[in-house]
């Protein structure tokens, strides 16, 4: 169908009268061509300690004590979602031949770590946190036959892996 345009020009004593025609090129003339592309995306799987494990306090009166003296801490961490199970490890500076101890400088002190097995990721959000309680505990024989100090430590390290 054609279309026909009038542009009226001024400035001469008869209008100039403009005609033009447009044609349509007919849709049978019209090649359309497409393309595809992937996306792709790698999700790291990543773990961070997310609240820190506060220190375990283990308050020993070898004459007193009647069963082995045990402390509490917990954390939290999280792990990209599905990461199951990342690996969590403790390792404990003043480990010897087997087992942990605490030390004063001159003593030991020996004591066992219960570290629970880690749960699969469940991401980064705000409510994804797992929290894991540690339980350090002296035996009852070792905690009667301590020596007296005004301080036994030892520095423990948790690490989880994916």
């Amino acid at each position: 169908m054609p279309i026909v345009a009038s542009i009226e020009i001024p400035g001469g004593n008869r209008p100039l009268l403009v005609s033009a025609l447009i044609c349509l090129i007919g849709s049978g003339d019209v090649h359309a061509d497409s393309a595809s592309f992937a996306i792709r995306a790698t999700v790291k799987a990543k773990c961070t300690i997310s609240t820190q494990p506060t220190p375990i306090s283990l308050a020993i009166d070898p004459s007193a004590v009647a069963s082995a003296v045990t402390g509490n801490s917990s954390f939290g961490y999280k792990c990209t979602r599905d990461v199951s199970p990342p690996v969590m490890t403790a390792s404990a500076g003043n480990f010897f031949a087997g087992g942990n101890r605490l030390s004063d400088g001159s003593n030991f002190l020996p004591y066992t770590m219960n570290l629970p097995a880690a749960g699969a990721g469940l991401g980064f959000g705000a409510a994804s946190e797992i929290t894991r309680i540690i339980a350090a505990s002296v035996a009852l024989s070792d905690a009667r036959a301590a020596a007296a100090s005004g301080s036994y430590t030892d520095t423990v390290v948790i690490t989880v892996n994916p």
